[in-house]
């Protein structure tokens, strides 16, 4: 699932997203991706990963150098590794 809050060029939520409570929440279309390349920064708020129910920042997995933060399934379990 996926939730937009507002819309911009480029960000405009699906025509099949429902508006609640502010958010456009939507089931998006798109292939599973097989790696996510994460750009971090001390200057923006960092990355959630939320797992069963629990969120955590990425920071308090992995500390951010400033530059790219790779997250991908590992190839014999359902884990991730960040590097």
């Amino acid at each position: 699932a996926a939730r937009v809050r507002g819309s911009a060029a480029g960000m405009e939520p699906p025509s099949d997203a429902r508006l609640r409570n502010g958010w456009y929440e939507y089931h998006p279309t798109i292939a599973p991706t097989p790696e996510l390349e994460l750009t971090r920064s001390p200057y923006a708020a960092d990355y959630e990963l939320c797992v069963e129910g629990t969120c955590r920042t990425l920071g308090t997995l992995i500390p951010s150098d400033g530059g790219i933060t790779r997250m991908y399934a590992c190839a014999d379990t359902n884990r991730l590794r960040l590097r």
